[in-house]
């Protein structure tokens, strides 16, 4: 695959280069692997699966092959594909997530592919798209099973030719692009089904990663939660026990996501102060701005008294 032809991004593509940055390994805390870039996403965790994901990650990281990152909602797909581009030689060049949910018709093809001024109704200009956007770095295509199976002949010929054609034009521009993929439905089955096309799948499907849940993680559990809410709360404002306690429910069925015990923390805070604001962001030790975004943010009802 050639270098594309540059031009301006389209909205909402999330690019990210570190130039400065350089790659290295380290060791966050006693026994805890980390790999760590300024800039990038960081993965932590003491326990067997997490070192073997960790080796895995790290020798695919430097191959060019497409890489379908797979594992239940909430363990972190994203967050390991970006961990994938920031450990690969493309670490200063763009990461694209494109979420295929938001794909249909028309707007998969201008999205992804970008489309010339005049191609359709609403076509104003041209756009490059997130293909050619990601030249020279990485592509994730998040829920890539939800692609309709007459757009998928679509990314397969890219795949294949390394170009791409934007809609209403008849020249097409090579690419360099790393494809990384990610789904929640059973590919395999779905291609038994005729709902995705086996030559997709295999060209997709070079290297399946599986992220193991934090339930099979048991020495995880408790780091990777109090790093997480650290975006709700002063971790030092309530005893770990507690924090522990909204993740873990006390019950013994699975573990809820890490957005769902930060939004549990959050709902307890507001419950016991009546839903007022002011009070219950004093216990999280935040401030009440932040309190606000996090309300949002994590969908928490507040109690109707506190409106």
């Amino acid at each position: 695959m050639g270098s594309a032809n540059r031009g301006k991004m389209p909205r909402g593509i999330a690019s990210e280069r570190d130039k400065s940055a350089t790659r290295k390994v380290v060791s966050d805390g006693a026994g805890v692997a980390s790999s760590h870039r300024p800039g990038m996403p960081d993965l932590v965790g003491t326990s067997e699966l997490f070192s073997d994901l960790l080796d895995t990650l790290k020798s695919i990281a430097c191959r060019h092959c497409c890489v379908m990152i797979t594992g239940e909602t909430g363990t972190g797909k994203e967050m390991v594909a970006r961990k994938i581009h920031h450990s690969s030689q493309r670490f200063d060049k763009p990461f694209v997530p494109v979420d295929c949910t938001t794909l249909t018709g028309q707007l998969f093809e201008s999205q992804l592919f970008g489309h010339v001024k005049g191609a359709f109704t609403g076509a104003i200009g041209d756009t490059l798209g997130f293909f050619r956007a990601a030249d020279g770095g990485t592509i994730f295509l998040d829920e890539i099973s939800e692609i309709p199976l007459d757009l998928q002949a679509k990314l397969l010929r890219v795949l294949q030719e390394g170009t791409v054609t934007p809609v209403g034009s008849t020249q097409s521009h090579a690419i360099d692009v790393r494809i990384l993929c990610a789904a929640n439905r059973d590919l395999k089955e779905m291609v038994t089904n005729n709902e995705f096309r086996a030559d997709l799948y295999y060209r997709v499907n070079v290297v399946n990663l599986e992220i193991p849940p934090l339930r099979q993680r048991a020495e995880d559990i408790e780091r990777a939660f109090v790093l997480s809410v650290e975006e709700v709360i002063e971790p030092s404002s309530l005893p770990k026990e507690v924090l522990m306690a909204a993740y873990t429910g006390g019950a013994n069925g699975p573990l809820p996501t890490l957005d769902d015990a930060k939004g549990k923390l959050v709902a307890d805070a507001l419950r016991v102060t009546g839903g007022r604001k002011i009070a219950a962001a004093k216990i999280l030790g935040i401030d009440r701005r932040r309190l606000n975004r996090l309300i949002e943010k994590l969908n928490v009802t507040i109690p109707k008294a506190g409106k």
